[in-house]
């Protein structure tokens, strides 16, 4: 049975997850896409600001701060006039599940995209596959519902700022600058199509309020109180939410005049993403901290999520992945 525990500690647990401090180096736009772009094969800085559309100085700050990090390496491909290029490290590489697995949700519920490939084939077996993520110690497929929390209470701290977003984004800092907060999502925009897993990922408000509805607060007062969200940015990011099919909204069965919310299979489906997210960030991240982890239920394992092909169940690399355009 999951641990009980109150919201005030939920809060807690929150802040100092894997996946908020993932978030806190990797969770905006920007960066999102420029790892994604690099796992595609781009690696000079002309071909990302043209694939991107992204502002050059934006553009300079972001690779700047994952070459820092850790996750990109430069290389020069110019002697005169030196230009450099990025490729990704070990670090940055083993990303590679989250990728997958961001993939998967965009094919299965974004729009259609000539960013992606259309589909993916196992080297090894060579079938073309859709990556699943199963229990490292069990090989079964792994859902949000075959899992429950475990926390870790000992040494959490509350000394990061919540209720405010930033416009740290827009000034051109990265994602590790902004803190909690993430980027701003307006209120005018919450009703608006997130229908690509970048742009739905962009506002960290957005995951970490779905990672707290998967671990049951499914009450507005109940996300107000784990989150430390202020009324307005959560009732934006609610209804975002409720109107891209992220969230269900029925009303309260002890109080008609209230709401409660719930997992759609779109979000659902999301929770592979978050999973192998947070395990990369324990795994690589420094300092990562460790307040809550998942069990799966089948087998009684800490969960280490493991993306396979779904043909062969063969653990997927990078170089044994092809697509379109990459033979």
């Amino acid at each position: 049975m999951p641990q009980p525990i109150d919201t005030a500690a939920l809060h807690l647990v929150l802040l100092n997850s894997s996946v908020n401090h993932a978030m806190q180096h990797v969770g905006d736009r920007w960066t999102l896409s420029i790892l994604l772009r690099a796992f595609l094969g781009t690696s000079r800085f002309d071909d990302f600001q043209q694939q991107l559309g992204i502002p050059r100085q934006t553009l300079s700050v972001r690779l700047k701060a994952l070459v820092e990090l850790g996750m990109l390496r430069t290389r020069p491909y110019q002697e005169h006039a030196l230009r450099l290029e990025y490729r990704l490290t070990g670090m940055g590489l083993a990303m590679y599940p989250c990728v997958l697995m961001s993939w998967r949700w965009e094919k299965r519920w974004g729009r259609p995209s000539a960013a992606l490939p259309d589909r993916l084939t196992h080297r090894a077996c060579g079938h073309q596959m859709t990556p699943l993520m199963v229990c490292a110690h069990c090989r079964a497929e792994v859902l949000v519902e075959d899992v429950m929390p475990s926390y870790n209470l000992d040494g959490l701290r509350n000394d990061t700022d919540t209720d405010t977003d930033t416009d740290a984004a827009q000034a051109g800092q990265p994602a590790r600058a902004r803190r909690w907060a993430g980027q701003a999502l307006s209120e005018g925009k919450a009703g608006q199509s997130q229908e690509n897993i970048v742009e739905l990922l962009n506002d960290r408000w957005v995951l970490l309020l779905l990672a707290a509805v998967m671990v049951g607060c499914h009450s507005y007062d109940a996300l107000q109180s784990v989150l430390g969200i202020g009324s307005s940015v959560l009732a934006a990011r609610l209804k975002m939410l409720s109107n891209t099919g992220m969230l269900s909204r029925e009303a309260s069965r002890d109080d008609a005049r209230r709401f409660v919310y719930r997992l759609t299979p779109r979000s659902r489906d999301l929770f592979s993403y978050i999973a192998t997210l947070g395990y990369w960030a324990r795994s690589h991240l420094p300092g990562c901290p460790d307040s809550l982890r998942l069990v799966h239920r089948s087998c009684g394992a800490p969960l280490v999520p493991t993306v396979v092909c779904d043909r062969c169940e063969v653990a997927l690399l990078p170089q044994d992945v092809s697509y379109p355009g990459r033979s």
